[in-house]
């Protein structure tokens, strides 16, 4: 395996791990505060069309990185939509105090 084919794995790894604070917080407290549906959405179209073409050309970092945000993307649109127009106290108070202030 190639340096660069194993930096491209690490950094799929980094992707992993950068969707697990917002899955995390979305299915524990049920918030869906701040989660555009449609940009996840988008996001989900986007990498299953990138991964097809990965795979297609047998590029493995990518077919890696693909599956990462197929699954990540598709877990964040199924529990946004579980927990839509829900919020944690956090947001609910972060969102009272913007409508106080005019925001």
């Amino acid at each position: 395996m190639l340096p660069t084919e194993v930096a491209g794995f690490v950094g799929t790894g980094l992707a992993a791990a950068a969707y697990v604070p917002q899955i995390a917080h979305l299915t524990r407290a049920r918030c869906s505060a701040g989660i555009s549906q449609f940009a996840f959405g988008a996001w989900l179209v986007a990498s299953v069309l990138v991964t097809t073409h990965a795979v297609a050309i047998r590029a493995n970092v990518f077919i890696g990185l693909g599956l990462v945000q197929i699954i990540a993307t598709s877990v964040i649109c199924v529990y946004a939509t579980i927990y839509r127009n829900s919020s944690c106290e956090l947001h609910a108070l972060w969102n009272v105090q913007r409508s106080a202030e005019g925001g």
